[in-house]
């Protein structure tokens, strides 16, 4: 009785000691987001100041420059937008991640979202090499949450990647996973990037409410996104 007892209590005391750590890992993560959120803040906040002093001021030359300080200013409020609206889903999630509901979810819901969103794309131009193939699985899931991941995904796509290059989109599966990879040519045009990728580890924080992987390889060139999500019988 005394030796159950004593297992018992090792066993709550290693529960609490992993639930502090989670804890403070959480902590951790959020603390370095504000951090690096701030830092890209300020770059397109500067600029903003800078071009309505110039207008405020009437420095610019003639209407084609006031209409060009202008623009630049409406660029950078999307800028700082975006970033906001990002940090805001970011720090949704990581608030649901205790309490999301999962239901038993079909891959041909998954598929029909992939297929809408790369309707979007080619409607954009994009030339898509599609290995699309579900099978009758499921997953454990939240569709809120799934299309949110999918969105982001897509988001990034038709921003960054390059459209006169092929991206290539697969959907596979196996005994065990749901697999999704993306794979694009990177655009050097692009005037804004986020260097912290709030929404990337926004779709990290959501696949790990699904007990899922994110992995990025990103090179010089090229940028490819591979998601593998568990199965369920």
């Amino acid at each position: 009785l005394i030796s159950d007892i004593s297992r018992d209590i090792n066993t709550i005391q290693e529960g609490f000691a992993l639930s502090s750590q989670k804890q403070s890992d959480s902590e951790r993560l959020k603390t370095e987001l504000i951090t690096n959120v701030s830092h890209d803040l300020r770059t397109p906040l500067t600029s903003l100041m800078g071009y309505l002093d110039i207008i405020r001021l009437k420095k610019y030359k003639n209407e084609d420059q006031y209409n060009l300080y202008l623009n630049n200013s409406i660029d950078k409020v999307n800028q700082i937008n975006e970033l906001a609206n990002k940090m805001f889903e970011y720090f949704l999630v990581f608030s649901k991640e205790q309490d999301t509901e999962l239901t038993k979810m079909s891959l041909g819901v998954i598929y029909e979202y992939i297929i809408e969103n790369i309707g979007v794309l080619e409607g954009h131009g994009f030339i898509i090499n599609k290995n699309l193939k579900p099978t009758n699985s499921f997953i454990r899931g939240n569709i809120n949450l799934i299309k949110r991941i999918i969105n982001n995904i897509f988001s990034n796509l038709l921003k960054y990647a390059e459209n006169n290059e092929t991206v290539h989109i697969s959907m596979i599966s196996d005994e065990n996973n749901l697999k999704l990879v993306f794979k694009n040519k990177k655009k050097y045009s692009t005037n804004y990037i986020e260097s912290n990728q709030i929404g990337l580890k926004s779709v990290q924080q959501m696949l790990k409410i699904h007990d899922g992987t994110f992995m990025i390889i990103d090179n010089e060139d090229n940028f490819t996104v591979t998601i593998t999500i568990p199965l369920i019988k």
